[in-house]
C-alpha cells in the first residue's frame, strides 16, 4: 500500500516516512468573500456531506490507485472565480487530499 507524502507529493510506502526535508509554504491570499464562504454552514454541511460518501482523495484514487484519506478536503471542480453560481453544487464538489487540492489549485482543469 502507498500513500502520497503531505509535504512534497511524492509516492512513498504506507508504513515509510519521506525522506524529503521539504518545507515547502504556502502563501494563499484568501479574499475576505472566499474566507467567509468557506466558512459557512452551508458550505460545511456539503463538504462533510461530501467527506462520508467518499471518505478518501479522489484523484488520488482515480490516478495514482492509492487510498488517501488524511487531510481532506472539499475541492471545486470549476472554480470559486469563474462560476460562483456552482459554488454550492454536490456536482462541483469533489473530495480531495490537501496535497492534491494544492497541485490543481484553481484550475478548472480535471487531471484524474
Amino acid at each position: 500500500m502507498k500513500k502520497i507524502c503531505s509535504k512534497c507529493g511524492k509516492i512513498i510506502e504506507y508504513n515509510k516516512t519521506c525522506t524529503c526535508r521539504a518545507n515547502i509554504t504556502y502563501n494563499r491570499n484568501v479574499s475576505s468573500q472566499k474566507r467567509k464562504f468557506y466558512s459557512s454552514y452551508a458550505w460545511q454541511k456539503l463538504r462533510n456531506r461530501k467527506v462520508q460518501e467518499h471518505p478518501y482523495c479522489e484523484r488520488c484514487w482515480k490516478k495514482y490507485k492509492i487510498i488517501t484519506t488524511e487531510n481532506l478536503q472539499g475541492h471545486h471542480i470549476k472554480s470559486f472565480k469563474d462560476y460562483p453560481e456552482l459554488r454550492l453544487s454536490e456536482d462541483n464538489v469533489a473530495v480531495l487530499c490537501r496535497v492534491c487540492n494544492l497541485q490543481i489549485g484553481d484550475s478548472s482543469e480535471v487531471d484524474w
